[in-house]
């Protein structure tokens, strides 16, 4: 009886230590599938900003990729100019005059590092990398702490970075069954981005390929966002109604418009939604409380960029339109096809995850608001440029791949072999058009600036004042705001068109003063332009009568194909023989 006695106690201790063991193991395998996912997607962002952000090629060249061509200029300028023009709050660096209502918090962390000597190009990466691996955990840990499932978070945040519509049925067709598998990854240039297929209306691109390096603003906003989330509503409550994660919750709210405005729009609905559901009959009092308490500190905060924001709406007339269908053809066969082609199978899915028993009630309320800004999306356009409607779909997709998973897991625990069948093919499908495309956005860079322009931005850094406004051809690498960090006067029109801009009576007086009219000296005058910048875009685009500046203006500074020259008299750059 006692040899018994004794082994049943050591089979007890045994299961205690194997179930501590167990509680153990689940905690830490959180954190070691979290630094996988952190791995394997940090190698592919790292890659991407390598690669994209001004890379020198071996002429001394600086090199950029597709997805950022056009828009790491705007945030390449608002460091430059925050740095070496000392202007604060920037200006927007492709309108001399006109406040930056652009979230810009991303490109001020670039700005100290630029100050202690770190490369302009490391500035941006370095930030870059740190903010999009902490998106990677944010999401993977929001996404436990909602399914209470590690397999959930694991394939959804996957879910949500390799995201794709139909696209890889164009790749089959065009590449595939062509048998051009070897010129597609020789020759990526000559494809388009198969999550981002104009021609054929897939308009809801890959999160990594399209929208992480280049839509900066982003790497702040959705780590602040589900922060914020976890802060007000997921965490243990807090005994004290103001208590320390309420506030800050509200300073990180009230930081958005400064960071990502979309956010700040999207969550302008989902906070008092899911507050709403907080609220009981006796305990009213201090619900009210708390959420004034939030309100105010919030509005506080953000109330200065929003009234930047909304000044600049009310002096335009290109935000905010009635358009059903978002960029769908008009239809409502056109409407299903498109949204089928941009998305598969997610919204079926997350209507389905909403009528599941089992799916968590915190899940079900962000799918129902996730459903109501789904329709403001198909109402309204936003802003001047239809596309950028993309920018609210975002937190549609991190809520709406969390339920993509949680049924994909759902219908592996059922462990029906069939029903095993569908969750690997629903997870396939979705993410197989995102491998081309990161394999082309990988493989396809454009020179952004040559040496010459590196050099000459050089030169204005160090010989022109900071205050100097420069004219130039209206296009969106100019070396003078680009590197030099000087203002110009009117750069690229899609990049003022897409934040609603009016630039019209500018852009007539750039082409009446590069074309020597006779009102060109009193129009330099008016507007207070310092240099005017000669190249082969003026020449070519503006049809500059070069003669008019050589007589009028003093040449201070010529390169191969640039020649600058300054509108007064100026002692500190002589004039060059003419």
């Amino acid at each position: 009886m006692g040899g018994n006695s004794g082994l049943d106690q050591r089979e007890t201790q045994m299961r205690e230590i194997f179930l501590l063991r167990k509680i153990f193991t689940s905690k830490q395998r959180d954190h070691v599938v979290a630094a996988v996912l952190v791995i394997v997607l940090g190698l592919i962002f790292w890659r991407l900003f390598d690669t994209h952000i001004i890379k020198p090629d071996n002429y001394g060249n600086l090199t950029t990729g597709e997805s950022t061509y056009g828009d790491l200029p705007f945030h390449l300028s608002t460091i430059s100019q925050i740095v070496y023009g000392k202007i604060f709050p920037p200006e927007n660096p492709f309108y001399a005059g006109l406040q930056q209502t652009y979230p810009y918090f991303i490109n001020v962390l670039s700005v100290p590092l630029v100050e202690f000597g770190v490369t302009q190009r490391n500035s941006i990466i370095w930030p870059g990398m740190f903010f999009s691996l902490i998106m990677v955990w944010a999401i993977f840990f929001f996404y436990i702490k909602i399914s209470g499932n590690r397999k959930v978070a694991f394939w959804g945040t996957l879910l949500f970075f390799l995201n794709g519509g139909a696209g890889f049925y164009y790749f089959a067709r065009d590449v595939v069954f062509k048998n051009l598998i070897n010129n597609f990854l020789s020759n990526p240039t000559n494809y388009p981005d198969y999550t981002h297929v104009f021609g054929e209306n897939i308009q809801w691109p890959n999160f990594v390929s399209r929208i992480i390096v280049p839509e900066r603003s982003v790497l702040l906003g959705i780590p602040m966002g589900i922060l914020i989330l976890y802060l007000l509503f997921l965490r243990s409550k807090q005994k004290k109604v103001i208590n320390v994660g309420l506030v800050t919750a509200a300073v990180l709210t009230g930081l958005l418009p400064f960071s990502h405005t979309h956010t700040f729009l999207v969550f302008a609905l989902v906070v008092p939604f899911l507050a709403f559901f907080e609220l009981k009959k006796n305990n009213w009092r201090s619900w009210l409380l708390r959420w004034v308490i939030y309100g105010i500190t919030t509005l506080t905060i953000a109330s200065p960029q929003l009234y930047e924001i909304i000044t600049h709406i009310g002096g335009s007339e290109s935000f905010f339109r009635f358009r059903i269908g978002w960029m769908a053809k008009p239809g409502f066969v056109e409407l299903v096809a498109f949204w089928f082609k941009n998305t598969l199978f997610l919204i079926p899915i997350m209507v389905y995850a909403l009528l599941l028993k089992t799916t968590p009630v915190i899940l079900k309320r962000l799918l129902t608001i996730s459903f109501v800004i789904f329709i403001m999306v198909n109402l309204f356009i936003f802003q001047p440029y239809d596309w950028d409607n993309v920018k609210f779909l975002f937190w549609f997709g991190i809520f709406g791949y969390l339920a993509y998973s949680f049924v994909l897991v759902y219908l592996w625990n059922r462990k029906l072999f069939q029903f095993r069948i569908v969750a690997v093919l629903l997870f396939l499908i979705s993410v197989i058009s995102a491998i081309p495309s990161i394999y082309r956005e990988l493989n396809v860079s454009y020179q952004l600036f040559s040496k010459e322009d590196t050099a000459l931005g050089q030169w204005v850094k160090n010989n022109t004042d900071r205050n100097s406004i420069f004219l130039t051809a209206p296009i969106h690498n100019s070396f003078v705001n680009n590197l030099g960090g000087r203002r110009i006067f009117m750069g690229y029109q899609g990049l003022l068109w897409v934040h609603g801009i009016p630039y019209g009576q500018r852009e007539q007086e750039v082409k009446s003063i590069y074309s020597g009219s006779s009102n060109s000296i009193s129009l330099l005058k008016e507007n207070n332009i310092s240099y005017v910048v000669v190249g082969p875009s003026e020449k070519n685009d503006l049809m500059t009568d070069i003669d008019f500046f050589t007589k009028n203006f003093c040449l201070v500074k010529k390169s191969e194909n640039y020649q600058i020259f300054s509108v007064y008299k100026n002692n500190y750059l002589p004039c060059l023989l003419k």
